[in-house]
């Protein structure tokens, strides 16, 4: 699922964005790639994304990052930001 933080932004506002990914399947998911579109009007905030509380600096959405294994029942959270321009 994704989210943000507020229905209405302008111009110079930032955007928090919140990704849960889950794995609701009876297997292990390997190999996962996370790539998210910056929205139109808008551009990402370097050194911004969260996995699960941890911060990675290098790490862009539009570009893609892996993930590390997701078990069963388990759940990513990613978080990220991104400026109305």
């Amino acid at each position: 699922t994704k989210s943000v933080d507020r229905s209405y932004a302008v111009k110079g506002e930032t955007l928090h964005y919140t990704i849960t990914i889950a794995n609701l399947g009876g297997i292990a998911k390997t190999d996962t790639v996370f790539k998210d579109p910056i929205p139109y009007g808008a551009t990402f905030v370097a050194g911004s994304v969260k996995i699960d509380g941890v911060s990675y600096a290098i790490y862009n959405p539009e570009v893609g990052f892996a993930l590390s294994d997701l078990q069963p029942n388990d759940t990513r959270i990613i978080e990220f930001d991104v400026k109305v321009n």
